[in-house]
């Protein structure tokens, strides 16, 4: 086994836990680090009061300096905040495009490395190593048998290999995206987190059908077997991590603000607003990460909320938080897409290039 699970135990939370940011938490309620862990730090650094963002067009951010990080902010942060303001007090998304992809991957490395050392550990070591292994090796049985049955076909050795090398490519890919999809059920919305996994079902359906196919002949019924250890080990893989006592407090505590941004109460949030007027701008970075922005924004429906005085739109329509968010929401995607843009991909801009590729120095 890869160890007892540690209980996450739920707690009552309508802030997030002391001295994380979103990224931070994004990274702690899933065990991945994704891009828009890396952007919400945009959200969270003009709650700040470190930057503004203007929105000059629909798909067009102006960010504007407003002070430095304080001494207490992470290298990662430093890393972002210092490329975007190298030697200017204003930066614009179509500046950024082609030259932050590394910075981005930097960033996503050392938010990583915050959470892999010490005290600060999140997820035990040796659960890691065993779910990298297992999903390495989970489809085994099904791409020997394929590769055996396709030597009994032709008697050709080196077909038969290079074809079980192919097969166990994929399927080793497959099995990856399977894990990350479910280490990420917890933050991502439920369309696309079904999405993902409709998809993750249907590649894995025409894997093991393809298998079967060109196993038939050779194995007949006795087929079912290797298919069906190498489905409960990939099923396995998907559960074997496990957290460390810190990383399961943490997490508990996270999982109890992302139930209370879903089920608030109108009462309990006047009540929060009235002692904190810009409360929901405080947690939107969170709910950002937490895959739950459109939920949170619903909830304050029936209490005013002024405008942020970090955020200047080009929209003259009546302010609403569902508004402000989806607006915001939508920036922040082209914001991404234009980060991790590269050269090689196509140069339209929003092509998402390679994570580690691309453009900008590593600024840190």
């Amino acid at each position: 086994t890869a160890g007892k699970k540690k209980q996450e135990i739920q707690t009552v939370e309508f802030y997030p836990p002391e001295g994380m940011n979103s990224a931070d938490v994004g990274y702690i309620i899933d065990g991945v680090v994704e891009d828009k862990d890396a952007v919400s730090l945009l959200i969270y650094w003009a709650d700040q009061g470190n930057l503004e963002i203007h929105q000059e067009d629909k798909k067009d951010l102006r960010f504007q300096k407003l002070k430095d990080l304080p001494d207490t902010a992470n290298d990662y942060e430093r890393i972002l905040f210092d490329k975007m303001f190298a030697g200017r007090d204003s930066v614009r998304i179509k500046d950024m495009q082609y030259k932050f992809a590394s910075t981005i991957a930097a960033v996503k490395d050392r938010i990583k490395d915050k959470y892999q050392t010490g005290q600060n550990l999140v997820f035990t070591k040796k659960s890691t190593r065993r779910q990298s292994f297992t999903s390495a090796v989970a489809v085994l049985p099904a791409v020997l048998m394929f590769a055996f049955g396709n030597y009994l076909e032709s008697y050709e050795w080196f077909a038969a290999i290079f074809s079980g090398a192919i097969a166990w490519i994929f399927g080793g890919m497959f099995t990856s995206m399977l894990c990350t999809n479910v280490n990420k059920w917890r933050s991502e919305k439920l369309s696309a987190k079904t999405g993902s996994m409709i998809v993750n079902v249907i590649l894995f359906a025409a894997f093991f059908g393809v298998v079967a196919l060109f196993s038939m002949d050779s194995f007949g019924l006795w087929t079912v077997v290797p298919i069906a250890a190498s489905v409960i080990m990939v099923i396995l893989a998907t559960q074997m991590r496990r957290r460390t006592d810190r990383g399961a407090q943490w997490s508990g505590r996270i999982l109890g603000l992302k139930h209370f941004i879903e089920t608030v109460e109108a009462d309990k949030l006047k009540m929060l607003v009235e002692g904190d007027p810009k409360y929901f701008y405080s947690i939107l970075p969170y709910a950002y990460v937490l895959g739950v922005t459109d939920k949170w924004a619903k909830q304050f429906e029936s209490i005013a909320v002024e405008p942020p005085s970090w955020y200047y739109g080009y929209n003259g329509s009546v302010f609403t938080t569902i508004w402000f968010a989806s607006m915001l929401s939508n920036s922040l995607y082209y914001t991404q897409q234009n980060m991790m843009a590269t050269k090689s991909s196509g140069g339209s801009g929003f092509g998402g290039g390679g994570i580690g590729g691309g453009g900008g120095q590593v600024v840190g």
